[in-house]
């Protein structure tokens, strides 16, 4: 007996780049030093972190309710190890924005 492989199914991708906002194709990423942060700012490098009980403001761009309840339901798994807690808005913020970018044949 054999075995066909598994077909591979296109998924919907969520990416953020380092201090420059959600990844936009064709388009290259803004970057800025360790130093040039300030409270309010991204923080996706690693000496870059916002502090312990802080609220995370998610915006969302785009996307389909059905991947931002999916967003919104995993995200609070950060909660349980990284002291940090997140409220879901429409448009960009200043901590996190995501833009959810389009994938033909993806749910």
């Amino acid at each position: 007996m054999t075995t066909q492989p598994a077909t591979k199914k296109p998924c919907s991708v969520c990416s953020n780049t380092p201090l420059g906002g959600p990844l936009t194709p064709g388009k290259a990423p803004r970057t800025a030093s360790v130093e040039q942060w300030k409270k309010g700012g991204k923080a996706a490098m690693a000496d870059v972190r916002w502090p312990n009980g802080s609220e995370l403001r998610v915006g969302f761009l785009n996307g389909s309710q059905a991947l931002r309840d999916q967003v919104a339901n995993l995200a609070p798994q950060w909660s349980q190890w990284a002291n940090i807690t997140f409220q879901f808005v429409d448009g960009a913020t200043e901590d996190i924005t995501i833009n959810f970018l389009p994938m033909q044949g993806a749910d």
